[in-house]
């Protein structure tokens, strides 16, 4: 069993320190923010389906993003 942690914890160090040097690159970190951005807000949304609906997922130029559902009005 704590082979298995240490495998974990070094693997998911791992993968925390690769994808913080991507985010760094110059071209390549813009695109590597907006996959981020749309894959967490794809999770808000899968799980909102358990619960609800989905209006719309907003996408910003500044690799931020929103998922609407009931509820959550746009400013």
């Amino acid at each position: 069993m704590k082979r298995i942690k240490s495998k974990f914890s070094r693997r998911f160090f791992l993968f925390i320190f690769i994808a913080f040097l991507l985010v760094q690159l110059p071209i390549v970190g813009d695109y590597v923010r907006v996959l981020n951005t749309v894959i967490h807000e794809s999770g808000h949304a899968v799980i909102a389906l358990f619960g609800g609906h989905i209006e719309k997922i907003a996408l910003l130029s500044n690799s931020e993003g929103i998922t609407y559902g009931p509820g959550i009005r746009e400013d």
